[in-house]
């Protein structure tokens, strides 16, 4: 057993000398310098300081990272036709050496080299980050509301709604029983569609109208002083024409009547001292009956956002699940260069990883409504969308772990990034996806035929 750990230690310190010696390294190097310190450069915010450091967190990690996700896929899948090429394999299994420890040495240097050069990017855009809020260049006022709404770790609490699936049965049930619904369309089908209806109806408000939401606070923030609510809404009116209305906690208001602009995320701070659990927040909407209404997105229209966490613990976690990731491409990479060559490899990696986020993309609405089914064509037509309905749910269902992993847009929006979910991200990416990975890989590669070069 010490014997195979050393010769993965040695396989990839070997593939740490093959990237040196390609240049590999030093080009992704200035890759990702490039992204680290350029992007804010070349990116126009909205002219503040705040705005300067949402493009400087997101953007440049989100760049750093993707030219990472290539490199690790790419040399995941150059790595074994490679030594199949140059003939090294022979060398290495004429030792012997077992395959499993030629596939998991590679493994190992490919993913600590991404890992480091992440870490390299991270400290890069971490030191862009000091240089941008220096005293002289950010004002007070800059500093507090970056530590308020950016530079923190704040846990997102959404509203409950308790009685939703009850409700989205009954309703159902009415469309059945009615005709409203085609046969065709499953009930799960029409139950995620329904549930959508629902949510939507009741984020609508209308003039003079109220709506209100129930939220299940921490009992630890309810006294807590560093609370915010942040909401967004859709209007039919021009964009930038401002809406009145008041918010309120309970029967307090949490502040006065005022205009509030729509397709913008706005928060307000909640007073200290005045949560309960639940806290009953509602809005009321000012104007005239002939006034259009307002749409608050069922999904993050409200959120309370409470302090839990610094910035720096936060931003090591969001590394953390990146490197995560970087991992599991690197297995993925590796299995198809265990059986493809490189460049059937690298084509048949982006191709499926290209169709699973089409499918993700197309499966968060796949119907639009549950009425859609009634227009159904032939039976060949119900049977295609049948099977390709099955299809999505299936890449869906295999690929959620791994889709809903926090990235870097949280953290740059001052969201917390918990050791929970880094935990969940090494079970997904590392153990789960790359575990699966490293075993279809390494038995493919011991079926290979490795006798002549490919």
């Amino acid at each position: 057993m010490m014997l195979e750990l050393r010769n993965i230690r040695v396989i990839a310190g070997l593939a740490w000398r093959d990237a040196l010696r390609s240049r590999l390294f030093v080009t992704l190097i200035l890759l990702t310098l490039t992204g680290s310190i350029g992007l804010p450069l070349i990116v126009e915010g909205d002219g503040t300081i705040p705005g300067k450091v949402h493009i400087l967190l997101y953007y440049s990690l989100s760049y750093a990272v993707s030219i990472l996700a290539i490199a690790a896929i790419w040399c995941g899948c150059a790595a074994i036709p490679r030594e199949i090429a140059s003939r090294h394999i022979h060398l290495l299994l004429s030792k012997p050496v077992h395959p499993a420890t030629i596939w998991c040495g590679h493994w190992l240097g490919i993913s600590s080299m991404c890992v480091v050069l992440l870490g390299l990017s991270g400290a890069i855009v971490y030191a862009t980050l000091l240089w941008t809020i220096r005293p002289g260049v950010a004002s007070p006022a800059d500093l507090e509301l970056l530590e308020h709404e950016v530079l923190t770790g704040r846990r997102v609490i959404g509203p409950l709604d308790e009685d939703l699936e009850r409700r989205t049965h009954e309703e159902l049930a009415a469309r059945r029983a009615t005709g409203q619904l085609n046969d065709a369309i499953s009930d799960g089908e029409a139950l995620r569609t329904l549930r959508k209806h629902l949510q939507r109806r009741r984020s609508t408000v209308g003039p003079g109208q109220q709506t209100h939401w129930s939220f299940l606070v921490p009992g630890h923030a309810e006294q807590h002083e560093n609370v915010s609510l942040r909401f967004q809404f859709s209007i039919s009116r021009p964009r930038g024409q401002a809406v009145i209305g008041t918010w309120r906690l309970g029967s307090t208001p949490i502040e006065p009547a005022r205009e509030y602009y729509p397709n913008l995320p706005q928060e307000i701070r909640v007073p200290a001292g005045v949560l309960t659990s639940p806290a009953e927040i509602s809005f009321e909407l000012e104007g005239n009956p002939d006034d259009p209404s307002i749409l608050f997105d069922p999904d993050t229209g409200i959120e309370l956002l409470i302090r839990e966490s610094g910035f720096v613990p936060n931003y090591l976690r969001s590394l953390l699940v990146a490197a995560c990731l970087l991992v599991a491409l690197t297995a993925f990479g590796l299995a198809a260069g265990g059986l493809l060559s490189l460049p059937t490899a690298t084509f048949a990696t982006f191709a499926v990883l290209t169709a699973c986020l089409l499918a993700h993309y197309i499966g968060t609405d796949y119907w639009a409504t549950p009425e859609s089914g009634n227009n159904a064509g032939s039976p060949l037509i119900r049977v295609f969308g049948h099977v390709t309905d099955s299809i999505v749910t299936l890449v869906n269902r295999l690929t959620r772990p791994a889709i809903q992993q926090p990235g870097m847009r949280p953290m740059a929006d001052g969201e917390l990034i918990s050791w929970e979910q880094v935990a969940h991200a090494a079970l997904n990416y590392v153990v789960i996806y790359g575990g699966a990975f490293a075993l279809a890989g390494i038995w493919l590669f011991r079926r290979r035929e490795i006798g002549t070069a490919s």
